[in-house]
């Protein structure tokens, strides 16, 4: 269901009366339950104004006029720094421009920025608010600083913990080649050893076999060939019986 100008306005006017919802250098825009009153009271607010309405709508719908006021705002700023005559400066066309203008003394949503749409398009849902994340406009310039609610000493550290880790990772994947290449060596070291200490144990058949092979190398091509020619008739045979 569309909103109308009555309860997009009164929605506006709601959302300014909580500046935990909008205002993130405030300590109590990261209390969640502060913000989550402030939800439910713009909420039961606009029961009379717009029945059954969500707080999931309510939540699109301010991230929707944030987006596209920023994109406004976005368009009005470049026209002013490119150098042009006041007369040519962008003026923005959002209706309730001046009504959410209270926003811009704060931070905006980096996703608002970075993927701004040219186009305005009043009842599309915006993506959620990054709440970490963020842009702060500066009243001075009209110019957007990129911030971040975590500090740089956190960012340092963050990155510093995980330089730590990957050198742990790899000493890890060290010990671990290197205590696999031990055991390999051991275990060749061993299996020569044994090889060689072993003592050859033949039984009757292979002195046998060797004795055999030892005479038919003394024969001639031909006889050689005769010979086991034979022997192999005679093993064929005695398979054949058992």
């Amino acid at each position: 269901m569309s909103w109308s100008h009555e309860q997009v306005t009164t929605l506006i006017d709601l959302y300014r009366e909580k500046p935990c919802l909008y205002v993130v250098k405030s300590p109590i825009y990261k209390n969640k339950h502060a913000r989550q009153a402030a939800w439910e009271f713009i909420c039961r607010s606009l029961t009379q104004l717009r029945p059954a309405t969500t707080i999931s709508e309510i939540k699109n719908k301010i991230n929707g006029l944030r987006t596209n006021f920023i994109s406004e705002y976005r368009k009005w700023q470049k026209s002013k720094c490119s150098g042009v005559g006041d007369d040519d400066v962008y003026v923005p066309t959002l209706w309730y421009y001046n009504d959410i203008m209270f926003i811009r003394d704060h931070m905006l949503p980096r996703a608002s920025i970075d993927n701004m749409p040219d186009e305005i398009i009043d009842d599309t849902p915006a993506l959620p608010v990054d709440e970490h994340n963020y842009y702060d406009i500066q009243p001075e310039s009209g110019t957007l600083t990129e911030i971040s609610s975590a500090s740089s000493s956190k960012s340092d550290y963050v990155s510093v913990s995980s330089k730590k880790k990957r050198r742990c990772e790899k000493a890890e994947l060290d010990i671990i080649e290197s205590a696999t290449n031990t055991l390999k060596t051991i275990s060749s070291t061993l299996a020569e050893k044994k090889f060689a200490t072993e003592p050859v144990v033949k039984d009757h058949i292979q002195i046998f076999t060797e004795f055999v092979g030892s005479r038919i190398r003394l024969l001639n091509e031909d006889s050689q060939t005769e010979v086991m020619e034979k022997i192999t008739q005679i093993l064929f045979n005695s398979y054949k019986n058992e």
